[in-house]
């Protein structure tokens, strides 16, 4: 489930990231501490990976984490670019990479941050505002955890047929 004692500091972040407000981004990275920075950066890829699967409708090919991160780059005051939102989808959010194995010095920190802020801004079309989309993505994520992994096969059929 979601630790509101995570979900939280992260909100504040992504929302100060929106803003452009990059220096009170990283100041409350520093004051949450490095564990609860470490969980808040999990839930960045979860709510990343969730974006990435929704708007492809599928599990993304190379094309469509192209097409998303190309998208994504050109939010207002982006402050990652469409090769490192790519990077982040292909290698940390859809593979099995670490941030840190990805990314040079400090932009290993802070990219998953920056990009899961793009990806939110640039595709909850469908919802009120980017807030609404990630409510949205954590009670869909609440629930994937309580299902148990003998109902895939027939939650992917249901869905399929539909």
């Amino acid at each position: 489930m979601v630790d509101p004692k995570v979900e939280a500091p992260l909100r504040k972040m992504l929302g100060h990231i929106m803003r452009g407000e990059t220096d009170d981004a990283l100041e409350l990275a520093e004051e949450i501490g490095p564990q609860t920075y470490e969980s808040a950066v999990a839930l960045a890829i979860a709510a990343s990976g969730y974006i990435a699967i929704d708007t492809a409708s599928r599990w993304p090919n190379q094309a469509d984490i192209k097409a998303l991160a190309k998208h994504a780059a050109t939010t207002r005051g982006s402050q990652v670019t469409e090769s490192e939102i790519s990077d982040y989808l292909s290698r940390v959010v859809l593979g099995s990479d670490n941030p840190l194995d990805v990314f040079q010095g400090n932009r290993a920190a802070i990219i998953p941050l920056f990009a899961t802020a793009n990806l939110l801004v640039s595709y909850s079309g469908l919802y009120a505002d980017q807030w609404e989309y990630l409510d949205a993505i954590w009670n869909a994520i609440d629930e994937a955890d309580q299902l148990q992994p003998a109902v895939l096969p027939a939650a992917t059929f249901r869905l399929g047929r539909k």
